[in-house]
């Protein structure tokens, strides 16, 4: 008879197998900050991680908003996958201290000890706690890279502000992120790096539906150099492209035809090919449940981002070239075949 092997908890599963939920390490703490925005629905926080001697580490979290969800996150069984980053923190310490507005919360070895603090109305968190050897056996963190990391993710949540401290040196190394424009601040870094200045420019930031969206769009003065695009779909990088630069294109190629149909029949021959040739395009869209496809997964697979954003975009550049026909005329030059003399840029 076969002896019946014992279920392991979740918790038990995560200690054993860290890498496997979160994986690398010092994925740990981008995954607390997500986390944080999550549980309390606002990006609008001032989250600051220091990285001290001897295997200690220290997080402070403060908002305007109140904080309590994300201790929630931490100290109650909120769903173990839910906030698995949060999970993951309690579960991999040996000893974790939580401060808060009016109270403390300590764990030992991932076991909340007793207390009767009330979790309501925070304003600010501080999170002071030692990794157990026993899960993570190397927490020597990259400082650079970790910062590189939580760079990309204010850029990606315009009204967070992040700061990243390394105490273990002789000299203290520190970076603070704050990027209000979002993903405008990729667009005009990119602008300044490429040969040509654009005439042709449109921005949007909005929600449509339920998702939230920022389109940054830019052509060259010439037509024939490659596109420099990035796309990002939530927090991540989708070098693959997909649903979201796609919608785009197509609103590019429906504004167009619109506009020329209405303006200039029968001179312009749109062509969709010739719409990567100078265009500069950087754009985000943050919303639930999205699909990624591709080997490395970083393919948006969304019909209705797609959807939504061609319509979206088709009508900015209508609205575009019908105020601006200097720019107008400048710009479809590249399908008015009367005036190319090569094909070589068709």
């Amino acid at each position: 008879m076969l002896e019946e092997i014992p279920a392991k908890s979740a918790e038990q599963s995560m200690r054993e197998r860290p890498n496997m939920y979160i994986g690398r390490f010092m994925k740990l703490f981008p995954g607390l900050f997500m986390d944080c925005i999550r549980s309390c629905k606002t990006e609008a926080v001032l989250f600051s991680v220091a990285i001290l001697c001897g295997n200690k580490f220290s997080i402070d979290v403060s908002s305007d908003r109140d904080m309590a969800p994300f201790l929630i996150s931490i100290t109650e069984h909120v769903g173990v996958f839910l906030f698995l980053h949060s999970k993951m923190l309690t579960v991999s310490t040996d000893s974790l201290e939580i401060s808060s507005d009016n109270g403390k919360w300590h764990f030992h070895k991932g076991e909340l000890q007793e207390n009767k603090n009330e979790v309501k109305d925070i304003r600010r968190l501080t999170l002071d706690f030692v990794f157990d050897s026993d899960v993570f056996r190397d927490t020597n963190i990259d400082f650079h890279t970790l910062s590189e990391e939580f760079g990309q993710l204010a850029i990606l949540h315009s009204k967070a502000e992040i700061l990243v401290k390394d105490l273990r040196g002789k000299y203290l190394c520190q970076e603070y992120y704050s990027f209000p424009d979002g993903i405008f601040y990729l667009y005009d870094r990119l602008k300044s790096e490429v040969l040509g200045r654009p005439k042709f420019e449109i921005k949007f930031e909005g929600k449509i539906g339920e998702r939230q969206y920022q389109i940054a769009i830019g052509y060259r003065t010439d037509w024939y150099p490659p596109p420099s695009i990035l796309s990002y779909s939530n927090e991540i990088f989708t070098s693959a492209g997909g649903s979201l630069i796609d919608g785009v294109l197509q609103g590019l190629i429906t504004g167009c035809r619109r506009y020329t149909k209405v303006n200039a029949p029968g001179r312009y021959k749109i062509k969709s090919r010739k719409f990567a040739n100078g265009l500069i395009l950087v754009c985000a869209v943050k919303g639930e449940d999205f699909m990624y496809a591709g080997s490395t997964k970083e393919k948006l697979e969304n019909k209705e981002v797609e959807k939504e954003i061609k319509k979206q975009v088709g009508k900015l550049v209508f609205d575009y070239l019908s105020s601006n026909k200097e720019i107008s005329e400048t710009f479809l030059f590249r399908f008015d075949e009367a005036q190319l003399t090569s094909k070589m840029f068709s």
